[in-house]
């Protein structure tokens, strides 16, 4: 019986850190989804950006579109289903995390980042131009690690 219920911990353990990864880059913006770093230009220095999951900076948190929103909600979803314990909601809910990553990235490429990113004949993911330098923030690795553990712990959870 106990080996069973570690399964399901598994799962249930992956929703946790992946909520941590969603919800954290709201409260602390290092551990946003994406970011740009060291923004200097001549003797002028820019601040660094931060993103969160729901595609907010450090000012708002939550972006006024409804689309860039969804990636966020999605994966957040996602994570809530996997503190179920049960064999197919943490299927369900790992997968959902997964698809808001994926979201996110497809947003990302399409807006000014990605402008950017094709300007400068770069990745608009983790890369670097003149000045600027990008990448994906440690909660989207973070909401990643979480979001890989409760697939594996629903793959191996018995059904209930």
């Amino acid at each position: 019986m106990a080996k069973k219920t570690s399964r399901s911990i598994i799962a249930i353990v992956g929703g946790i850190i992946a909520l941590f990864g969603i919800v954290l880059g709201i409260f602390i913006k290092e551990l946003g989804w994406w970011n740009m770093l060291n923004v200097f230009l001549g003797d002028v220095e820019y601040t660094n950006l931060y993103t969160t999951a729901f595609f907010g900076d450090v000012d708002t948190y939550f972006s006024s579109e409804l689309t860039y929103l969804l990636p966020g909600i999605i994966a957040g979803v996602g994570a809530l289903l996997c503190l179920s314990g049960n064999k197919i909601l943490s299927l369900i809910g790992g997968i959902a995390v997964f698809a808001g990553m994926g979201l996110f990235m497809i947003l990302l490429g399409g807006s000014w980042v990605g402008d950017l990113a094709e300007l400068s004949d770069k990745n608009p993911f983790s890369d670097s131009f003149l000045v600027f330098k990008w990448r994906l923030g440690i909660g989207f690795y973070i909401t990643g690690s979480g979001g890989l553990l409760a697939l594996i712990g629903g793959l191996i959870a018995p059904k209930k």
